[in-house]
């Protein structure tokens, strides 16, 4: 089953009216427990800036179609009562599509999931795929505080893109893409 390798963001940013995350480059490397933070404060400084990683690598999906896209987040919060964090697709650092959530990241560096193998992040299956082969996807994170204080920390963020190979009708099985936009 064919697969790509696992490609790593080059820039990371940050952008908006929130509270700014603090070393966001930490973020725009290979999974290795730096992390890029943010310390939100509930009621006054709730969300944070977008996060922004991009510069990923062209993917290449073949010429199949794609099926969706599941982004996973390995991050931790300094308490469990992070009321939404999300995860939005990026083309050329504008946001596209849909955000998808997820509430409660654990206090211990673990990946979160957002959405699923069949999701598009609102997109056509054709503009996800140009997306995907453009080499200008990117993914924002934002995060909004429960009802204490909290610092957030992100240490990578992976993207799986699922697609159907033209060669499936033949007997081979879909296969996934891992980018990891860290």
């Amino acid at each position: 089953m064919p697969t790509t390798t696992v490609q790593y963001p080059t820039v990371g940013a940050t952008t908006g009216s929130g509270v700014d995350w603090v070393n966001f480059g930490n973020a725009a490397d290979a999974p290795d427990t730096v992390y890029a933070t943010c310390a939100l404060v509930p009621f006054v400084t709730p969300d944070s800036d977008n996060l922004d990683l991009t510069a990923v690598p062209d993917c290449d999906v073949p010429s199949g179609t794609v099926t969706g896209l599941t982004v996973t987040v390995t991050a931790k919060g300094s308490i469990t009562t992070i009321v939404v964090a999300t995860a939005q697709l990026l083309e050329s650092g504008v946001a596209v599509g849909s955000a998808v959530s997820f509430a409660n990241w654990s206090i211990t560096a673990t990946p979160a999931t957002y959405a699923n193998t069949a999701s598009l992040f609102g997109l056509s299956t054709s503009a996800l795929k140009t997306l995907v082969n453009s080499g200008n996807l990117g993914v924002r994170i934002i995060v909004s505080a429960g009802d204490d204080a909290c610092t957030v920390s992100v240490d990578s963020a992976g993207v799986t893109v699922n697609y159907n190979d033209p060669v499936t009708a033949t007997g081979m099985s879909s296969a996934s893409r891992i980018l990891l936009l860290d």
